[in-house]
């Protein structure tokens, strides 16, 4: 979800920030040390609700600086052909024409992950960021209470291990908090990993709202994110005020980001939902009751 997208990166995958020495070999790495949270960081465990995004689905988002459209990011979840059992989820972002001539970005990430416990498997970030191409990959394992995270570029190979036992990618982590039963004043606290670094996140629900957006007038939950905790300290003064909301129906559908940075307020928005075929004729009929369907 979040800047999450969720702090869901739809404005910028959490792919860009660089890995920093972790102590091993960039060209012939070893084993790394695990990395646990500091004492008293509590994670509570979440039971997953209903599934907010259809099979199939595809959400398109336009970020924007003062007004003015910047970049594209599409996001996409199916089942796996080779097994039902196993949700896989895309997001990828583009910067549009005028952008690239600074700084152009092609980003693309996808997770696996469970379909019944939501519980994630495997994530792949490939970054292309101007000069800068780096392949990620993040290995989720339970039964071992451990995430394994690579990088590869043009410096070799580089490795971070952490201590988890119930970590969250950006994918199954977004689908898990939309899955639950929001209600104004309720908080949840979410152990999310991206390309190279860990952010354990706070997310409350802190009113409702309603927005004109492109897609029409909604009501929507005002969601706002905290940092609990971020693996890179050097990222933490980074960290800038981000408002999520989602759309206050069955759906909970990421409708709008809006976060603070050092060039000004970035506004990202769901302005197209393509819902998969079977629900394209029964949708013709449907009239607008003024929800993100």
């Amino acid at each position: 979800m979040l800047a999450l997208i969720l702090a869901l990166g739809i404005a910028r995958l959490p792919a860009a920030s660089a890995a920093r020495d972790n102590g091993t070999d960039p060209v012939h790495p070893q084993a790394p040390k695990i990395l646990a949270l500091p004492p008293g960081i509590r994670l509570p465990a979440y039971t997953p609700g209903p599934m907010p995004f259809r099979d199939g689905e595809r959400l398109t988002y336009v970020a924007s600086w003062l007004g003015i459209p910047a970049a594209q990011a599409q996001i996409e979840l199916h089942r796996a052909p080779y097994n039902a059992s196993v949700w896989i989820g895309q997001a990828t972002l583009s910067t549009n024409k005028a952008v690239d001539v600074m700084y152009k970005m092609r980003d693309y990430l996808q997770e696996r992950f469970a379909a019944d416990s939501f519980e994630p498997v495997r994530m792949d970030i490939l970054q292309r960021e101007k000069h800068r191409h780096d392949d990620y990959t993040v290995i989720f394992d339970r039964a071992q209470g451990s995430v394994t995270m690579r990088k590869a570029g043009p410096r070799g190979i580089q490795l971070k291990r952490f201590r988890a036992t119930n970590p969250w990618g950006m994918m199954s982590g977004a689908a898990l908090a939309l899955s639950q039963p929001l209600h104004v004043g309720d908080e949840f606290i979410l152990d999310l990993f991206s390309a190279t670094n860990r952010y354990v996140l706070s997310f409350r629900v802190a009113g409702r709202d309603h927005l004109q957006t492109s897609l029409g007038a909604t009501d929507a939950l005002r969601i706002e994110p905290g940092v609990v905790y971020m693996s890179d300290s050097k990222m933490r003064g980074e960290a800038t005020a981000t408002t999520i909301w989602i759309s206050d129906d069955a759906r909970r559908l990421p409708i709008r980001i809006e976060s603070a940075t050092f060039i000004g307020t970035v506004r990202i928005e769901l302005v197209k939902v393509d819902y998969p075929k079977a629900d394209s004729a029964a949708r013709s009929s449907d009239k607008s009751d003024g929800s993100v369907r």
